[in-house]
């Protein structure tokens, strides 16, 4: 019955045989903390710090990135 077209929106593929519904409350806060997150790096580049901004920017993104680097040379 979760495979049944009806039921896509609330349904995500969890393995190659299992499913599992979404949790629409966590996403929502998820997305309204992005959302949020945004907004200040935006009013941050309108300011005098928006080298600052756009350096921490990159500074946050390439540690993020070295992380997930990490954890792929684990896995293999």
């Amino acid at each position: 019955m979760v495979r049944h077209p009806r039921y896509q929106p609330i349904v995500v593929p969890d393995g190659p045989f299992h499913v599992r519904l979404r949790n629409i409350a966590e996403e929502a806060r998820d997305l309204d903390a992005l959302n949020s997150g945004f907004e200040s790096l935006l009013a941050d580049l309108k300011s005098e710090f928006a080298i600052a901004a756009v350096r921490a920017a990159i500074h946050a993104f390439r540690n993020q990135e070295r992380a997930s680097e990490q954890v792929y040379r684990r896995r293999r």
